[in-house]
């Protein structure tokens, strides 16, 4: 893992732009990590056997896959029992050339077709069209004996369903957030709090390496004159600071050097758009001097935001709205004429939204 970390540090420097480290870890990974795998991620038992070419007959291990996830679904490998089963998730059993699917009645409609997909999938790829798929709930009795047969026997009863998702904290939690200053100038890596309010871009000094604590997210910032420790540890230094302050599973770990700060690092920061505190000020961020500040000034600001916007431009009934799709070439810009189509984004793409009064 710190080697990973650390090859990240160094082929960022080989780049001819910054770049921003998302650290993601397994059942653990964010929407846009799992956007970039069509065919869903598949965690497998066991390491990586050779690479050499081995002659085997077919010998079929009976496995049982365990789909659970809301727009996103992961595929584990489960004990092949009907203990397994619950009502909230899809399964498919595998058992070489004959393929079932199982629905539980609480499942969503993303594990239903990702479970279908992954079964057709087996069946053309894996078996070569040699393999039968059968729908168990769509069988009747005998046609579903097999199946609970491979599991040693129908259980009396299926288990519950079990949340596809951790709980996220209250309302209050998720408002608040933090400012830690680190730095390692004494010969140790000291963490202290900032708590001025409220935070400026002049907070961050060039020197050394900040970390911006919110409920279940942590960036760690690294200025450019940082030390080469502070910036090859970056990554853990947040990952310890995680696990020290009982961040709750699942919290999101992101490295940013200086220069690669998104839209929502900087809107924690009254400085880093200097026409917007031109125009309104800081407003309400001025009014709170507490390190316990919420985010309410954030909002306030925001709202200040399109309040210009809209005085420059007028009601948004008289303002048209282009929207233009980024070419490979990064030089040309596609309208896109459907309105239905305005505000379907995709991930891996840019787009340019002109808008102008009418």
């Amino acid at each position: 893992m710190g080697s990973s970390a650390a090859l990240s540090v160094q082929l960022s420097g080989n780049l001819n732009m910054g770049s921003r480290h998302h650290l993601e870890e397994q059942e653990m990974e964010t929407d846009l990590f799992m956007s970039y795998f069509k065919a869903g991620l598949f965690y497998l038992e066991g390491g990586v056997e050779s690479g050499f070419r081995h002659v085997e007959p077919e010998v079929y291990e009976p496995r049982l896959l365990h789909v659970k996830g809301k727009r996103y679904p992961r595929v584990f490998t489960v004990p092949v029992s009907g203990a397994s089963l619950n009502e909230g998730d899809c399964f498919v059993l595998d058992l070489g050339l004959q393929l079932y699917c199982w629905f539980g009645a609480e499942a969503n409609m993303f594990e239903r077709a990702k479970a279908g997909e992954i079964a057709q999938a087996i069946k053309q790829n894996d078996r070569k069209m040699k393999a039968t798929l059968t729908f168990v709930q769509e069988c009747d009795a005998a046609g579903q004996a097999p199946f609970w047969e491979a599991l040693g026997g129908q259980p009396a009863s299926i288990a519950a369903a079990t949340p596809d998702e951790p709980p996220a904290g209250t309302e209050d939690e998720r408002m608040q957030y933090k400012l830690w200053h680190v730095s390692d100038s004494t010969g140790s890596m000291v963490t202290s709090e900032v708590t001025e309010r409220p935070l400026t871009r002049a907070h961050l000094n060039d020197s050394d390496s900040y970390i911006l604590e919110l409920y279940d997210t942590v960036y760690i910032w690294q200025g450019k004159d940082s030390s080469a420790k502070e910036k090859y540890a970056g990554m853990k230094i947040a990952k310890d600071f995680v696990k020290k302050n009982n961040k709750p599973a699942g919290t999101k770990v992101s490295r940013i050097p200086q220069g690669t700060e998104d839209s929502t690092f900087k809107s924690f920061f009254d400085g880093f758009y200097a026409h917007v505190k031109e125009d309104f000020g800081t407003g309400s961020l001025a009014a709170s001097s507490s390190a316990d500040q919420d985010m309410s000034g954030v909002a306030a600001q925001q709202v200040k935001a399109k309040e210009l916007m809209l005085s420059k431009l007028g009601p948004m009934d008289q303002v048209t709205k282009t929207v233009y799709f980024v070419e490979a070439d990064f030089h040309t810009l596609t309208p896109i004429t459907d309105p239905r189509e305005h505000g379907k984004f995709f991930a891996e793409s840019c787009y340019v939204i002109h808008l102008a009064s009418s």
